[in-house]
């Protein structure tokens, strides 16, 4: 029988979306790294703190989600990534 238990117990900050709004990726960056100092300066007994995000991988030509493994061709998204399809249709 399975037994389960709380493990690797934590807390975690995620800003409102309103935070960062519109806001550049760089922008999101800084404003993440100012919201770690001022942790830092103010709760005690911090393990750790980092800034952490995800990767996305999107079409250089129109930004649709990367979906394939190769790093060059993304299924033929658009025009742009059909260029790139290493095995083309027949004309």
């Amino acid at each position: 029988m399975r037994k389960s238990f709380r493990d690797n117990i934590r807390v975690e900050v995620t800003p409102a979306s309103p935070f960062f709004g519109e806001f550049t990726e760089e922008k999101q960056m800084t404003a993440s790294r100012d919201i770690e100092r001022s942790i830092k300066r103010h709760i005690d007994g911090i393990g750790t703190i980092a800034v952490v995000y995800d990767i996305v991988g999107v079409c250089s030509h129109c930004g649709s989600k990367w979906t394939e493994a190769s790093d060059s061709y993304n299924g033929g998204c658009c025009e742009g990534d059909e260029a790139n399809n290493p095995q083309p249709a027949a004309a």
